[in-house]
């Protein structure tokens, strides 16, 4: 799912069609229009699965294709209706793209909205419910980010996925949140789920407390993506955590149902254990410890959810073995996509959370209270973008903030110490840092150390479609693209191998490259999204391995040996797979000439270094 806080249009098509007619239910093609002259009820009744249907039912193994999903919905109260006989209230409005183009499906005279689970206006139902129960609940305690209703689209044209979108129009700022359906499997829907409901509203939640006017997302694969992300899963799993989770649901587990189990050949959930699912002890995760050479093993095929060596690792088990972190160190292309990124930090707080609901005088209501509120209060204080950092939101500046601010909620000193205690535990309290020194130049195989040119024009038409520019912006000719590296005139792409020289892997790396002279451009903000200057860019890497995680991960046995190693290719290797995770440029100049490139490489847990190389243009 993706959670979109960008301040411009998103076009769903999602326009309210024009009535003159003033009557009891203006329609169009059966679908209703807001109506004037209903006088329903703001108290409603309707049929909804508890969470979701694998939770109703008590059964994790419960399919979408099941034909028993009717037996599982339960009646509920609908509260705070307009009184229009439509699934419109004080905090969320519920509309159908599919079936009526952004006007609402389901109505009522009497506010009673009972549906079969394959009707569309049972989905309209679910999303109703969860969206009208989550937003009154900020606004019970403070923390409700946006006084309008948020429109809510349950059937919109959207495949496997959902995503939250803020635009601004006329001065005013609009939420909306667009419900998708799954495509291996017909007639499964994401508003089913009410955690991926509550995941989205969380993304308004977000976005809005940290500012009105800013993105909390600067560069595609920066840290505050992975916050944003895990914020919104962690939050709609403190939501649907209840006294009545059957013993055989696991709690941690995020999206159960829309995420796990729609897509039968893949499982794309989320979770908050300490461990991935292809580790023999998951879901228990004994072999847990932020110590990497002892966290991790190749042979046991052990990984241990902390920071900085956990991230990145998928959770699902969608890989062959014997030797699983073989097989996803090889194949796994997306380990710094912000949806995986983060998992180890939905982790952490959740067991903040389970702290302080199993702690001295603890309780699942006030544990709630007290995380929903200390989350949302360190969004609202978290720094914003600025020259000298345009991604300055990162895990470990998070929950130091985070601490800092939890005697203003309300938490005790005991309290405190126990939210400490989980952040510790995964390495984002008092971790180990880098010693100076730690950085320098890796060799690139062709090429000047630390620098890798891609400037195959064919490879560069593909990605650059991607950003939505035309493909005739890469120059062609009888050289550009045949030999990897810079010639006068070519449009390239730039990769930075940077080598750890210390045990402790290097965190969340912010890169600045500036160009020390005119032969390299760096491109504008349209391809470069840390664009500072024509001169000057911000990136980040994910981590830099060390040497203790290097040692784990090695084995003898070439069925377990993980090939990895201490530079970011060698971290990363699927690296040149993603034109985000470079730098776009454009070389001029004679040949012979020099381009120069200063680097400051900024770890979140160590010292900041400048490193230099230079290159020659192509004779």
């Amino acid at each position: 799912m993706r959670g979109r806080n960008l301040l411009v249009a998103m076009m769903l098509g999602l326009g309210m069609a024009a009535c003159a007619d003033n009557q009891t239910r203006n329609t169009l093609d059966g679908c209703s229009l807001k109506a004037t002259g209903v006088n329903a009820p703001s108290l409603g009744q309707g049929l909804i699965y508890e969470v979701d249907p694998m939770f109703a039912s008590g059964d994790p193994t419960l399919s979408p294709l099941s034909s028993q999903l009717d037996e599982y919905r339960s009646e509920t109260q609908l509260r705070f209706l307009s009184g229009n006989g439509l699934l419109d209230g004080n905090y969320v409005s519920v509309t159908n793209f599919l079936q009526c183009a952004g006007d609402y499906l389901a109505f009522d005279e009497l506010n009673q909205f009972y549906y079969g689970s394959s009707d569309p206006e049972f989905q309209e139902v679910m999303a109703y419910h969860y969206g009208t129960e989550f937003r009154h609940y900020l606004n019970e305690i403070g923390y409700l980010e946006h006084p309008d209703p948020i429109e809510l689209t349950a059937q919109c044209r959207l495949q496997d996925n959902a995503f939250y979108v803020r635009t601004l129009s006329g001065g005013k700022i609009k939420n909306r949140v667009c419900m998708g359906a799954s495509v291996s499997t017909f007639g499964a829907h994401y508003a089913d789920d009410s955690v991926v409901t509550i995941h989205e509203l969380q993304h308004s939640v977000t976005a809005n407390h940290y500012s009105s006017t800013v993105d909390f997302n600067q560069l595609l694969f920066d840290e505050a993506g992975s916050i944003n992300e895990s914020v919104s899963d962690f939050i709609a799993m403190v939501m649907s955590d209840r006294e009545s989770v059957p013993a055989s649901i696991d709690r941690r587990r995020f999206s159960r149902w829309a995420l796990g189990s729609f897509d039968r050949a893949y499982d794309a959930s989320r979770g908050a254990h300490r461990c991935p699912q292809y580790d023999p002890s998951y879901p228990d995760c004994t072999g847990f410890e932020k110590d990497a050479s002892v966290g991790f093993s190749a042979e046991q095929n052990r990984v241990s959810y902390v920071f900085p060596d956990g991230m990145g690792w998928p959770y699902g088990k969608n890989f062959t073995g014997p030797g699983y972190l073989k097989k996803v160190f090889t194949t796994f292309s997306r380990q710094e996509q912000i949806h995986n990124h983060g998992v180890f930090f939905t982790g952490a707080l959740w067991e903040a959370y389970e702290a302080l609901k199993f702690g001295s005088g603890g309780s699942l209501e006030k544990a709630r209270e007290l995380m929903v509120s200390v989350v949302i209060e360190t969004l609202k204080n978290l720094p914003k973008p600025t020259e000298a950092s345009r991604s300055p939101i990162t895990y470990i500046g998070f929950i130091d903030q985070l601490v800092a601010l939890a005697p203003v909620v309300g938490f005790s000193q005991s309290q405190l110490s126990e939210l400490e205690g989980a952040f510790r535990a995964r390495g984002l309290l008092d971790s180990p840092e880098l010693g100076n020194g730690w950085a320098a130049l890796a060799p690139v195989s062709g090429s000047v150390d630390g620098l890798l040119v891609v400037d195959h024009p064919a490879q560069l038409k593909r990605w650059i479609s991607r950003f939505g520019y035309s493909p005739s912006l890469i120059p062609q000719g009888p050289v550009t693209g045949l030999n990897g590296k810079m010639d006068s005139g070519e449009i390239v792409m730039l990769w930075f191998n940077i080598q750890n020289l210390d045990p402790v892997t290097a965190g969340s790396i912010e890169l600045t490259v500036s160009s020390k002279n005119e032969n390299l451009e760096i491109l504008g903000p349209g391809l470069n999204f840390g664009f500072i200057s024509n001169s000057k860019a911000q990136i980040r890497y994910s981590k830099i391995n060390g040497s203790k995680v290097v040692n784990a991960l090695s084995s003898p046995s070439s069925d377990f040996h993980v090939p990895t190693g201490n530079s970011y290719f060698l971290t990363n290797p699927q690296f040149r797979n993603s034109p985000v995770t470079g730098i776009w440029a454009r070389v001029s100049g004679d040949p012979n000439e020099l381009v120069e490139i200063e680097l400051e490489v900024r770890p979140e847990n160590g010292p900041a270094q400048t490193l230099t190389l230079t290159d020659v243009i192509v004779p």
